[in-house]
């Protein structure tokens, strides 16, 4: 009997997470286009705002490093500003051994949302894909 109030009570609760996560729209990872941008781009990939267009090539020269925590550590390319461009895995696996050094790529651009558990939204993350090395 007392397994099965507990049983109850998990279920419950486990409800109760599910749909407040729902309701929020925690969780999602809707790709999109930020408003303001900034970094080494091509003048064809501008849009008047000075943002950079999702889907386009840009060259962009910047520094590699890794960030976060072990085991979760990713690759990064900090550019001259100071931004932050995240590189899928492919990108990653191209930049790894110039961990910590200065480099100059060419690779299109994606964005990713990014709420916090609390709804506030950060500005989109840039994300770097089929990165080819230039220098």
């Amino acid at each position: 009997m007392k397994k099965l109030k507990i049983g109850i009570l998990s279920c419950f609760i486990l409800l109760i997470l599910v749909s407040h996560v729902a309701a929020r729209g925690l969780g999602e990872k809707k790709e999109i286009s930020p408003t303001s941008i900034q970094g080494n781009k091509n003048q064809n990939d501008e849009k008047t705002d000075g943002s950079i267009v999702e889907n386009s090539l840009i060259t962009m020269t910047g520094k590699v490093r890794r960030v976060g925590n072990e085991p979760f550590t990713e690759l990064v390319l900090t550019d001259g500003e100071g931004k932050e461009w995240h590189l899928d895995e492919g990108a990653g696996k191209i930049l790894a051994p110039y961990e910590q050094r200065e480099v100059t790529v060419t690779a299109s651009v994606r964005y990713r949302r990014m709420v916090l558990a609390n709804g506030k939204e950060l500005p989109p993350m840039g994300i770097l894909y089929d990165l080819s090395l230039v220098k």
